[in-house]
């Protein structure tokens, strides 16, 4: 001990006062520190757990959301409650000893069983608390990639159904980027073009297209009119030759498209 310290250590010994204060400050900024980490765990858009000597000692909304437990129904309890069968957790527990040991991060898709009975897919990953000192314990984080699988769904029925009812429409409809590459297009439009697929179309400019150059130089000029003034462009009267040689005249409107930022 330095002969600072021992100054400090006698002082406090004949002063208590002060070493209660200093023990209130230090135990005063602990709960700081905790409360400010529960605030980051709550913030967090995916589940975290934290797990020390084998058992949860926090888990946010989100972790708790997921597998339908409580965060008090999970505190103090092993990570194997988690799992279907005690064999799938002890297989599970063996994983992540590996990742840990390794510094693997990566996540690991696998099922866990709620509250309610019900199973869902998560992916899940494990890093050390601390590096350093590999036995403090761990932080389990997962999402649920049968919720995504639900959305992904979701959007693809929608997506169906825009096809159809854009399909539907008599019209040629398509819709281009800032370059006028065509982003998509309308089976019409495609038929006209003579490309039987719409997917077909993605990528292509109106220079890789049947058009006549002068055609094609005043479509892309109304282009550039539209996303210039960001102004719609309606009932342009214009030539259309198709694949089979048909020259047509045409009432085309074309309108700014805007993405959602």
């Amino acid at each position: 001990m330095s002969g600072q310290e021992a100054a400090e250590s006698k002082h406090n010994a004949a002063n208590p006062e002060v070493a209660v204060v200093r023990q209130q400050e230090a135990d005063r900024a602990l709960q700081e520190n905790k409360a400010k980490l529960l605030n980051i765990l709550q913030a967090v858009p995916v589940g975290i757990g934290v797990v020390v000597q084998g058992a949860f000692t926090e888990v946010n909304g989100h972790f708790t959301d997921i597998i339908g437990y409580s965060r008090d129904e999970l505190l103090g309890h092993s990570p194997a409650l988690l799992y279907p069968t005690a064999q799938e957790a002890e297989k599970e527990h063996e994983k992540c000893l590996e990742q840990l040991e390794a510094g693997d991060t990566a996540g690991i898709e696998t099922e866990w069983k709620c509250k309610n009975g019900a199973r869902i897919d998560v992916l899940r990953s494990v890093a050390l608390l601390d590096p350093a000192n590999p036995n403090v314990g761990f932080i389990l984080t997962a999402s649920s990639t049968t919720e995504r699988q639900c959305e992904r769904e979701a959007l693809r029925h929608s997506q169906m159904m825009l096809s159809h009812v854009l399909n539907s429409i008599p019209q040629a409809v398509f819709w281009k980027d800032r370059e006028s590459r065509y982003l998509g297009c309308n089976q019409p439009f495609a038929a006209a073009v003579g490309i039987a697929d719409t997917e077909q179309v993605v990528g292509l400019t109106d220079y890789d297209l049947p058009w006549r150059l002068e055609d094609t130089e005043a479509y892309r000029a109304d282009d550039r009119s539209v996303m210039e003034s960001n102004t719609s462009k309606r009932h342009i009267i214009e030539p259309l030759q198709q694949a089979d040689g048909k020259r047509l005249w045409i009432d085309t409107t074309k309108v700014p498209l805007h993405d959602t930022k």
